[in-house]
């Protein structure tokens, strides 16, 4: 298993959408986040951004309780093999589709 440390840089862009407006740089009055956590662990912030949070994780304990939680998260979920679905299962899915336009159209 990997250090937790080392998936700091580990990018899962296609799983993690980030919405353009969260990636501006806070002012540093303002609270750091959960969503900011998430930023900064995927390394998607700004260096400014990077600063302000790791000062806010050396002094507050709870904040670095919840960092470390989910870079444990990080690590678990890369355990998991990405796969596709299979064939009967996307086949289900369409069918339940199509069956589901048929009666809202009916309705």
């Amino acid at each position: 298993m990997q250090n937790t440390m080392q998936l700091r840089g580990v990018n899962y862009a296609s799983l993690l959408h980030i919405h353009q407006n969260n990636k501006k740089a806070k002012p540093m009055n303002l609270p750091i986040t959960h969503n900011d956590l998430m930023r900064y662990a995927y390394n998607e912030t700004t260096v400014e951004e990077n600063r302000n949070i790791q000062q806010e994780l050396e002094k507050n304990w709870q904040l670095k309780e919840a960092y470390h939680s989910l870079l444990l998260g990080q690590t678990v979920f890369d355990l998991f093999e990405m796969r596709s679905p299979s064939k009967s299962s996307v086949q289900l899915i369409l069918e339940y589709s199509r069956r589901l336009e048929e009666l809202q159209t009916t309705c």
